[in-house]
This record gives structure tokens, sequence and C-alpha cells, in this order.
């Protein structure tokens, strides 16, 4: 519900604010997947924006070193099977057609 509650948000252009005390598990995962959704939509998510959400991930001072890479790793499997839009459509059960207004949103901001 997070997801969609949140990409609702975006399609209609308000502000929201993702917070946590570490970053590095689910609010480190949803901006990084959100990240790579909208760098898909405008098809450019390629190894060095990969590197770049890894670098942003890595900013996280409670990660730890042995779990450095895991991030690029993650979306690197998502796009092995499919889409990052169709993962977040089938994971989180969003239409398709709400992640792709989502993606635009985001990819014009």
């Amino acid at each position: 519900r997070f997801f969609d509650q949140i990409f609702k948000t975006l399609i209609n252009k308000q502000k929201t604010l993702v917070h946590c005390n570490a970053g590095r598990d689910r609010t480190g995962t949803y901006s990084a997947v959100l990240a790579a959704l909208a760098a898909e939509q405008m098809n450019r998510l390629d190894e060095n924006l990969l590197d770049a959400i890894e670098c942003d991930y890595r900013k996280t001072e409670s990660l730890t070193q042995k779990k450095f890479g895991r991030m690029k790793r993650f979306i690197q499997e998502i796009r092995k099977n499919s889409s990052v839009a169709a993962f977040i459509a089938q994971q989180c059960q969003i239409s398709p057609v709400i992640i792709q207004k989502a993606a635009i949103s985001l990819s014009n901001q």
C-alpha cells in the first residue's frame, strides 16, 4: 500500500517525505527503486546510473562494508527477469498504468 499511496501522491504532483533512522533497508530500497524506475522511464538505467544509486546507498552511515553492492545487485536482479516497473506491479499489486504515470511524474522532476 505504501508504494501505491506514494505513486498517487507523485501523480498529483504533491510533495512527499520518506525518512527513517538508518536508510539502509526499507527507505533505502524504496528510494533506490524509485530512482531506477524514473531512470528506466527515460531509458537511462545503465551501469553508470546503477553505480550512482549504489554510491548514494553507501552514504548510509549504518551500512556495513559487507553489504556494499547489494543495492546495485538487487536492481540488476530485478532487471534480469523483467523491468523495474513490472517488478513493482507484481510485488506490490499496483496497476501498470499507475506505475507508468508515477514514473513519468518522477522523470519530469
